[in-house]
């Protein structure tokens, strides 16, 4: 009995220690840093947002033509209008 509740107890550790180095992998990486201070500051800067998320920022400023990688129309986001409905006219 005491074998498997060691093996547990270590398994645990090992598990608990990767999930520690994932986590500094993100803090370590300067790009998220960004995202790190919006987390203190509840709020992200707009040129992040226009620079990394074209699409969110498109949307939040109520842009309805987003560009997307491909030309395909049916790739392209249907963004609802101020009354809820869609391009296509469908009532959310």
């Amino acid at each position: 009995m005491l074998f498997w509740a060691s093996a547990l107890h270590v398994a645990a550790m090992v598990l608990l220690a990767a999930k520690f180095l994932d986590h500094l992998r993100y803090v370590l990486t300067p790009s998220r840093w960004p995202l790190m201070r919006s987390m203190v500051r509840t709020w992200i800067d707009e040129a992040y947002i226009r620079n990394r998320h074209p699409a969110w920022f498109a949307a939040i400023n109520g842009d309805q033509t987003v560009k997307t990688a491909t030309s395909d129309a049916a790739a392209a986001p249907v963004l609802p209008d101020a009354s809820g409905a869609t391009a296509t006219g469908a009532q959310q």
